[in-house]
């Protein structure tokens, strides 16, 4: 878990510094942090919710039928 999201932290680093000055010339640097707070922020409601719900999910997987034909 602790690796699958550093390389996505990584993976989005790279773009966001790289676009982060020409965008806050076009739009104002105040807009373009508050984009980039809202990207992260709806990046990480998924880890959000498997940090909170994840043990839930984890045991309740087993209850699936599994009708998948092979």
């Amino acid at each position: 878990m602790r690796t699958s999201f550093s390389v996505v932290r990584q993976l989005f680093g790279l773009p966001l510094g790289f676009y982060s000055i020409p965008l806050g010339d076009k739009i104002g640097f105040q807009w373009s942090f508050t984009i980039y707070a809202i990207i992260c922020v709806i990046c990480f409601l998924p880890i959000a919710a498997l940090i909170l719900q994840g043990k839930m999910w984890k045991k309740n997987i087993n209850k699936i039928p599994r009708e998948i034909s092979s």
